[in-house]
């Protein structure tokens, strides 16, 4: 017996038409019905058969693009005003990296909030394939960003050799971590001042800040 056809799964089957595509701004429909959603009903209730007849587009369509909910609410509601995978580079190491840690330690931005990402973390923290995912889509590029931008740094002689670049962003990041959901706060900008010459280290050429 055949399947009926479905009015929502034409957007990516069946032959060529004329005319505009209907894939033409899924995902940015798909993102912001997500971000819809998410503000009025909250991520538990929120759920990819709602997102779909709310952007109008297949349930595949979605999972073919976001292989979980996890990911999709991450992506519309997170990284879509994320800035960290792109740290600027002002000259000045120091002030990048501080740059970084003041907007690693606020709490996160958008529609999400920090809500919503800890119940993003907490579906992550069992099931391995939601946490890997956000770990290759999201997490990765923002520490490959930083190590890069260390990298940049001692090549132009900002830093003197011999720092262990992949380990700035786990110390950077991992001291905001342990700060937030050990102590219940965040570092104050003295503090953060303080972190980032921690982990820069003698690493600084000339007199270190404050010496």
């Amino acid at each position: 017996m055949s399947p009926e056809p479905s009015a929502t799964t034409t957007d990516e089957q069946g032959p060529p038409r004329r005319g505009r595509p209907r894939t033409a701004g899924l995902d940015d429909r798909v993102l912001e019905a997500t971000r819809r959603s998410i503000a009025e009903h909250g991520y538990t209730a929120t759920t990819v058969d709602g997102i779909a007849t709310s952007a109008e587009v297949s349930k595949g369509s979605i999972y073919r693009r976001w292989p979980a909910k996890g990911v999709l609410v991450y992506d519309a509601c997170v990284a879509a005003n994320d800035e960290l995978p792109q740290v600027i580079d002002t000259g000045d190491i120091r002030a990048d990296l501080l740059a970084v840690a003041r907007l690693a330690s606020g709490p996160p931005s958008g529609t999400a909030g920090a809500e919503v990402v800890s119940h993003i973390l907490a579906d992550a923290a069992t099931d391995p394939d939601l946490m890997e995912m956000l770990r290759v889509r999201f997490f990765l590029p923002r520490s490959d960003a930083i190590v890069r931008r260390v990298e940049v740094a001692v090549e132009r002689g900002e830093l003197a050799p011999g720092i262990d670049a992949p380990l700035v962003p786990a110390v950077l990041t991992g001291a905001l971590q342990y700060t937030r959901r050990v102590r219940s706060r965040s570092l104050t900008d003295e503090e953060l001042e303080h972190l980032v010459d921690m982990v820069l280290g003698g690493h600084l050429p000339g007199p270190r800040p404050g010496a």
